[in-house]
């Protein structure tokens, strides 16, 4: 395993996550959750949010790591790799949602697979260019 690619996929990553994150669920969606007070937590816990991204990369890095010989390296490779990760964790978790929490509104668990998707495509194009670039 290399690590230094690990520790620079792991901190670029969660940079990356956590401004697609703030942008999505802190900006985009923030007036969305404040319309489901019961359902969804009106004042969540931001450094966790911050710290989870961090260690979301730190996974997805090591993932990678474990596959990244079956495709050519690089950012086109990498986001492929992330739209198949993201596919197979974000689709199941949120039908899990639906049938899960009453009052979870279906519109609102796919806008969350697709953010999760492009979170996970974005997340693979940042780790594989890490991946082919530094030695």
């Amino acid at each position: 395993m290399n690590f230094k690619k690990l520790l620079l996929s792991t901190v670029i990553g969660g940079i990356v996550a956590n401004v697609f994150d703030g942008l999505l669920h802190g900006a985009a969606l923030s007036n969305t959750y404040k319309s489901f007070p019961t359902l969804i937590n009106q004042h969540p816990s931001v450094p966790m949010f911050l710290v989870a991204d961090f260690i979301a990369a730190f996974v997805f890095a090591v993932v990678y790591e474990q596959f990244k010989g079956s495709a050519t390296p690089g950012s086109a490779s990498g986001a492929r790799f992330g739209f198949f990760a993201g596919l197979l964790v974000t689709f199941p978790g949120m039908l899990a949602m639906l049938t899960m929490f009453q009052g979870f509104p279906s519109w609102l668990a796919w806008v969350w697979v697709l953010a999760g998707i492009m979170w996970y495509v974005l997340m693979g194009a940042v780790v594989g260019a890490i991946y082919q670039k530094v030695k």
